[in-house]
């Protein structure tokens, strides 16, 4: 079994505005798991343990994607937690929703159902997962600073999406592309 999913990686730019983010959150919390800059990417669409010859169809059928989806640009900005402020579980950047990251998210869903691989349930919420809560805290310190240094809106260029095998090790997930997509040669 591969575990697997679908994404769009961040520039080595962001990256680093992102680290630099996180460096100054790190100062505000303890008890977060913070995930690696290198390892932070928008998920597209998480399939999970998939048999290898399964994940060779996905790799075939998403070649058929780009055809519907030209390069295009998303703004990375605001900060905020999931379930809510007041039980803060998982720290996010927020991406500001676009008819293009929508349409190639729903081209995927589409496209995987029709190799029998379930449409996701929940609403697509695209997000860039910083941290997670390993314990509950008093987290008024890093909400604080959070509120008054708001993260600075950074455009991401989006050319290719990557099918990528994560493979989860005591020390962190170890991210490695399996196939890319380029959005670019369809462009109109």
């Amino acid at each position: 079994m591969i575990r697997v999913f679908i994404a769009i990686e961040l520039s080595g730019a962001l990256k680093e505005s992102i680290e630099f983010y996180q460096t100054e959150l790190k100062k505000h919390a303890s008890g977060v798991r913070w995930v690696k800059p290198e390892n932070i990417h928008l998920t597209l669409k998480f399939l999970g343990e998939i048999e290898p010859e399964k994940v060779e169809e996905i790799q075939r059928v998403l070649k058929t994607v780009p055809r519907d989806n030209p390069a295009f640009s998303l703004n990375i900005k605001d900060f905020g937690v999931f379930p809510n402020m007041s039980k803060p579980r998982v720290f996010w950047l927020g991406v500001e929703l676009n008819a293009a990251v929508i349409n190639l998210h729903n081209t995927i869903e589409t496209t995987l159902a029709g190799i029998g691989i379930m449409k996701d349930l929940r609403k697509f919420s695209p997000h860039l997962t910083l941290g997670r809560l390993k314990q509950p805290h008093n987290m008024a310190a890093l909400l604080s600073y959070i509120k008054e240094y708001p993260f600075t809106s950074v455009r991401l260029n989006v050319s290719e999406f990557v099918l990528m095998q994560s493979k989860l090790k005591p020390e962190g997930a170890v991210y490695t592309p399996i196939c890319r997509y380029s959005l670019d040669m369809y462009h109109n």
